[in-house]
């Protein structure tokens, strides 16, 4: 097993859903009302090395098994490498740091990906990556207490109390990267809990620490939501930047999974998409999000309007979305905008040399 099918085994697992609904007709679809939106072998020890260059064919998974005999420790190598944005994206010539102090890796390459210390322009999106902490450092990890602020939603700004244990306590001056955990990583064979997926929300610094009181830091930015509950910790943050690359061909599809909780999707929010490699999509592309119909309802619930498809009314956009992983017949998708919640089953229409979906 490699390292390639873990992000997209339940890309994959759900793409029959959207198959099962039939082809979405985007004949009278090619133009949409936009105007709402906004390697080697060897041990470590022997071969006497911290780094690893990557060759043709080369995964995570196989250079922990060349260097430690241990694959399963991908995803440590994995937060070691901070350019490395995604475990499945190394490329010939990428340098691997194989334990601390080794080179970083450069840059990918690959069409569509930019670097992370490339300046934002148009036409380019910052995806919070998921990144991976170990069962060690999640028994390790401060958890967001409160705060002086009579709201549930804290941004950039705000005070947050945290709770730590004593033998990990904080120092004044600190800065921690809050994130929320997701999918849990299990070993297929022993079934051990390796650590977990988490999500990148932000970053504080640590303003007081006193004994016998929680401590107090500084939100100093964020990226979606902040809420009490979510953890602390020295994570580095892994983000991934990419351009927006005009589409090749005019395609429709739906939206067919949600990497969150939630059952409605937002801005920022990560989608599956049922199209891949195989229909001729690559990272960068943009698709509107759209429906068509009468955008009121007798009972407007959050729900409401999601895959709505009446054809007596013209395509609409609601949103705007970007492949920043793509597979064989399914890819990951980052919400740019949107300007209602989206869900799964609504219809995405790809629009032949569109860079983006206002273009």
């Amino acid at each position: 097993m490699k390292t390639k099918t873990i992000v997209f085994l339940a890309v994959i697992a759900t793409s029959s859903f959207a198959q099962a609904q039939g082809a979405i007709d985007i004949s009278e679809d090619v133009s949409v009302d936009t105007d709402s939106l906004a390697g080697s072998g060897g041990t470590l020890d022997n071969v006497g090395t911290s780094t690893h260059v990557v060759k043709d064919g080369d995964t995570l998974w196989d250079i922990c098994v060349a260097y430690f005999n241990d694959p399963w420790r991908w995803p440590k190598i994995w937060s070691l490498n901070p350019s490395i944005t995604n475990p499945h994206w190394i490329f010939p010539g990428d340098i691997v740091r194989l334990r601390e102090g080794g080179a970083a890796a450069p840059s990918p390459t690959q069409p569509g990906v930019v670097s992370a210390s490339a300046p934002l322009g148009k036409g380019t999106v910052e995806v919070p990556q998921l990144a991976f902490v170990s069962t060690d450092d999640l028994k390790k990890a401060m958890k967001i207490v409160g705060s002086p602020d009579e709201k549930t939603m804290l941004a950039a700004g705000d005070t947050i109390y945290f709770d730590y244990k004593e033998e990990n306590k904080p120092s004044v001056g600190q800065r921690l990267t809050i994130y929320d955990t997701r999918k849990p990583v299990f070993h297929p064979s022993s079934k051990a809990h390796f650590g977990n997926y988490i999500t990148i929300r932000g970053e504080a610094e640590v303003r007081s620490v006193k004994d016998g009181k929680r401590a107090r830091a500084y939100v100093l930015k964020t990226r979606g939501i902040v809420e009490r509950g979510m953890r602390l910790g020295p994570v580095k943050a892994m983000q991934g930047r990419f351009q927006s690359v005009a589409n090749g061909k005019s395609l429709a599809s739906k939206i067919i999974g949600i990497f969150e909780k939630d059952s409605l999707i937002g801005q920022s929010q990560v989608v599956f998409v049922d199209l891949g490699k195989d229909d001729g999509v690559s990272i960068g592309n943009r698709l509107c999000v759209v429906r068509r119909g009468d955008g009121y309802g007798e009972v407007m619930e959050p729900s409401f309007g999601v895959g709505q498809n009446d054809k007596k009314y013209p395509a609409r956009a609601i949103g705007d979305i970007m492949l920043v992983e793509v597979g064989e017949k399914a890819s990951v998708a980052f919400v740019v905008s949107a300007t209602t919640e989206i869900g799964v089953g609504d219809r995405l229409i790809m629009i032949k040399n569109k860079l983006a979906c206002q273009n």
